[in-house]
């Protein structure tokens, strides 16, 4: 008999004075997702089934203020250890033991952060597209975003760099699908994110990262270069390293095939 296909449920949490929406589907291990920056956990949609079907309990939330997740005080996260510090409070409060996290963009330094502050409750790390640093976007043309934010191109700009960003060989659906949930975000939120991105390092701290960590590059992607993930990773007690040709910044919605190196690592983890 077919075993019936678990549902992504949503549900709410309040943590820190942020209402906090998430998403889960299935039993076991717990997978946690962090999107983005500027984007929701519907950015992990199809990563949730892949994950449930193979035995974890697959999870992503939508950071404060973005999607469906209120903003305590309505003031905007700028750092990278402020968003870690919550998503580990996130776990606490949903009860989660010896999570595995994933990261992409500024999710995936944040999950590097939640390694440096809380590796030895943490079963992995998996870093798509972050670094122990990421000063790649000079902090006056994010600044210049926070003082225009309400220009009309705004959702244009969001739009076409968001493509700019994905690999040659993304399936084109996909990349018009993430351009297109790109131009949902706020712009203000958005220049807050990548405050905290252009200020994220941990090059220092990276010998407490004492759990297993994937680095995922996509081969195409510009915003963070392969010396950089190479800088990490030379920083990185337990680390494996997979280059995707072809894919761009936002791997784990441009193809699948990123799901299958995690698999790997998972098993050779006993994740």
């Amino acid at each position: 008999m077919q075993r019936a296909m678990s549902e992504i449920v949503g549900r709410y949490v309040v943590v820190g004075g942020h209402r906090l929406y998430y998403e889960a589907i299935g039993e076991g291990q717990p997978v946690v997702c962090i999107h983005s920056a500027g984007h929701t956990a519907l950015q992990w949609r199809f990563a949730l089934p892949h994950f449930s079907e193979r035995g974890y309990r697959a999870i992503a939330l939508d950071l404060p203020g973005h999607g469906k997740s209120l903003l305590h005080n309505w003031k905007a996260i700028n750092s990278i250890h402020g968003f870690a510090e919550l998503v580990w409070n996130f776990s606490e409060a949903i009860g989660l033991q010896y999570p595995t996290f994933i990261g992409c963009s500024i999710g995936a330094n944040i999950a590097l952060d939640l390694g440096v502050h809380h590796a030895s409750q943490i079963s992995a790390l998996v870093v798509c597209d972050g670094a122990a640093r990421t000063s790649t976007v000079p902090e006056r043309i994010i600044r210049f975003g926070l003082e225009d934010s309400g220009t009309p191109s705004s959702s244009d700009q969001a739009y076409y760099g968001t493509i700019g960003a994905t690999g040659n060989r993304a399936e084109s659906e996909r990349v018009e699908e993430l351009a297109w949930l790109a131009r949902q975000r706020d712009p203000t939120l958005y220049a807050n994110d990548m405050l905290a991105w252009t200020r994220h390092d941990v090059r220092g701290d990276l010998g407490r990262v004492t759990c297993p960590v994937l680095l995922i590059r996509g081969r195409d992607d510009f915003i963070v270069p392969l010396g950089l993930v190479e800088e990490t990773r030379a920083g990185l007690e337990r680390s494996e390293f997979v280059e995707l040709p072809g894919i761009g910044h936002f791997l784990h919605v441009e193809t699948n095939d990123v799901f299958a190196a995690i698999d790997t690592f998972f098993a050779r983890y006993s994740v």
